[in-house]
Order: structure tokens, then sequence, then C-alpha cells
């Protein structure tokens, strides 16, 4: 708790933040929380500035740095709090990932009729978590692609949900939600997998069929790596797709992830969930890219959903 509350206290070396205070609470109305915060701004313009500086966003983390983006402005107390991982694909990191699609990320802020708290981090051996940028390669310069993309997708599923019971300690969140891009794509479908909490998912030019989209690619998977496959490849799991409502989103024309690579996984899971909490969306017109189509069906699936 004492490094919880040094990190709260760095707050006061932000712009325009004074008199902070961070201590025990000892009020009956806490519900259950035991420490509070508090402070002052000028305005509303400061507090704004405050919410969006990068050493507020970044301070919470389960030993994982976590950036959260939130609308201030739209926060209705009546409203639920959701949480909704955002993963960036692989060669990129969270900072990158915010810059280039900051359009996407506003519409999600301002359209979605909930207290929405974007989360984001840096995928296992990405950003700040690079150990050697040898295992993010494709096959041409990287022999054990097959293992290695796998292996870090499913660290990242597996940080997903650590994040989930670490991150309520800091924030409140109702529900939770995740989507992802290339490599978060296939992470977001395993990570759907691995924890109920999950209910709503968008997977944009992720594949839930590993073995096939290999062989599309044409890396032999090993034995080893099978054997995993089986026990937690989104394809020999569909069971763990009930009740929860999910999109894939996939480029005609991509050449990287074939939409074609989901086609017995949608057939297989659309056999036990249905049509509708299970859809795909072709963009005829788009190859490995996050289009304006994706970003707007994006938007669509979780106003209906959350």
């Amino acid at each position: 708790m004492q490094v919880i509350l040094k990190a709260f206290r760095q707050l006061a070396t932000l712009p325009n933040v004074s008199n902070l205070s961070v201590g025990k609470t000892f009020t009956e109305r806490g519900k259950g929380f035991t420490h509070c915060l508090s402070m002052d701004v000028p305005s509303k313009d400061a507090l704004q500035a405050y919410s969006t500086h990068p050493a507020h966003l970044q301070f919470v983390n389960g030993g994982i740095p976590v950036l959260e983006l939130v609308a201030e402005s739209n926060t209705i107390e009546s409203r639920k709090d959701v949480g909704l991982f955002m993963l960036h694909g692989r060669g990129g990191s969270k900072d990158e990932f915010v810059k280039k699609y900051e359009d996407f990320f506003e519409s999600l802020l301002n359209q979605l009729p909930v207290n929405l708290h974007l989360f984001l981090f840096d995928q296992r051996n990405h950003g700040d978590r690079q150990i050697d940028e040898i295992h993010n390669k494709g096959i041409k310069t990287n022999p054990n692609h097959g293992i290695d993309m796998y292996s870090l997708q499913y660290g990242t599923a597996n940080d997903v949900k650590y994040l989930m019971d670490t991150i309520p300690l800091f924030v409140k969140i109702d529900e939770w939600a995740i989507w992802g891009f290339s490599l978060g794509g296939h992470a977001t479908l395993l990570a759907l997998t691995l924890d109920d909490r999950l209910k709503v998912g968008v997977s944009v030019v992720g594949c839930g069929d590993y073995k096939t989209l290999m062989a599309d690619r044409n890396v032999i998977v090993t034995d080893e790596l099978q054997n995993l496959l089986l026990k937690v490849d989104p394809i020999n799991i569909p069971q763990t797709y009930k009740n929860k409502n999910i999109l894939l989103l996939n480029g005609g024309k991509d050449t990287l992830v074939n939409s074609r690579s989901n086609d017995v996984f949608l057939a297989t899971v659309q056999s036990l969930t249905g049509n509708e909490k299970f859809q795909r969306i072709v963009d005829d017109d788009a190859g490995h890219v996050l289009s304006d189509l994706m970003k707007s069906k994006s938007v669509q699936w979780f106003q209906s959903h959350l």
C-alpha cells in the first residue's frame, strides 16, 4: 500500500495540481474503500489537462505500465463503468497506437453510452517491454515465427486476465470488454476464452484458428505447439464463447491474415452461439489494415452490446 500511496503523492508535481492529500478514510460512506485522494485544480480545462497528462494516465499498473484514456466530460454517475482493453498490432506499441488512431479512440470515448475507460499496454516483447525484436519478425527472418507469435499473443491474453484482477484496485470497473488489431486481434480471441468477465469483444484482422493461419504462411506447426493449440486455441474450445458477443473484422485483400483462415472457426463457433452473437464482417477493399469501415463497425458493436 505504501508504494501505491507514494505513486498518488507524485501526482502533486503535475501542472495546476494543488492541495493534494492522500490517506486513510475514516467515514462509513467509503463503500469498502480504505484510502482517499483529493486535490484542487483551478478550472475545468485544468482538470481535463490533468486527466490526460501521461504521468497520470500511466500510474495505474499491476506490474505492467498501463495507459488509461477516459472522457471525463462524459462521466455520468448513473452510468456503468466499462473497462475496454485496446490491443495494438505486431511491431507496434501502445503509445504509437494512440497517436496513429486518435480519431478512432475519440469516437469510442465520445459515442458509447457508458463511462468508458480505455486501457492500453505494450504486448510482450513490444514497446517498453521489448527484449529482442527478432522474436516479433515473420518467418523469412525468424525461423521460430510460429512459436514466437503464439507465445506473444497467448502471453498478452493472460496479461489481460491479470490486469482485470489488479486494475480495480485503483479504478472502479463494472464490466469488461476487449478490442484488438492484428496480433492484438489474435490475443483478443484468446483472452475471450480465458475469462468470463469478458463478455464483449472485437477482433480486427485476427484469427481464431492458428494452425490454419500458419499453414497459409507455410509455417510448420511442431507437435509441441500442436499440443498447446489443442488445449487453448479458440477453434478447439468454442464452448468458451457461449453467452458472449464477438465481432470478427477481416480484410478481403488481406494477404497476411486471409479471411478464409477464419471460415471453419466461424462455422464452428456459430453452431454453438448462433449468428447474432458471433459475427464476421469482411471489408472487401481492405488489406491488413484498420479501415474506416472497421472503425465504424467496432463502434457500432460496442454501442449495441455495452
